[in-house]
């Protein structure tokens, strides 16, 4: 049996999707998965010899947990497989997470600028230039929906 585990990093998001259905999301009260219980739940595992095959990291937005680079590291040190769920507004932030990931799974409404502000709030060229940051990793699979 194939050991998943998706750690919902943060409830903070910085799109405004009206249609939005991810769980415990809000602007209010928005929560921190912190590194140390990552790092403590992955240990454990290790320690179990329960090694797992895919970690998605996700949230809210990943990219706003503050440490987004130390927990990819991490997360692929353990799985072969490194997956993330973005809106991909905030390529400075993403940077520090691409050098680990395996696939990249960007949600985006619309490549027209002011259907995807009016959409998601989220700036295209801010997308654009997180696409373009991804496509320097060769191995980086790189989904759009």
């Amino acid at each position: 049996m194939a050991l998943k585990i998706r750690f919902l990093l943060t409830s903070r998001c910085t799109a405004t999707c009206a249609y939005c259905h991810n769980e415990g999301q809000s602007k209010q009260g928005a929560s921190l998965l912190r590194f140390s219980i990552i790092k403590h739940i992955l240990d454990t595992l290790t320690a179990a010899n329960l090694m797992p095959s895919e970690i998605v990291l996700s949230g809210g937005e990943p990219t706003l947990h503050k440490q987004i680079g130390d927990v990819a590291r991490l997360c692929k040190s353990v799985t072969p497989h490194l997956s993330m769920d973005s809106h991909a507004g905030h390529p400075q932030l993403l940077q520090a997470a691409l050098p680990y990931l395996d696939e990249l799974k960007l949600h985006i409404d619309s490549f027209d600028p002011q259907m995807q502000y009016a959409s998601m709030g989220i700036d295209i060229n801010n997308v654009l230039t997180s696409i373009r940051q991804a496509q320097q990793f060769p191995a980086l699979q790189l989904r759009v929906n």
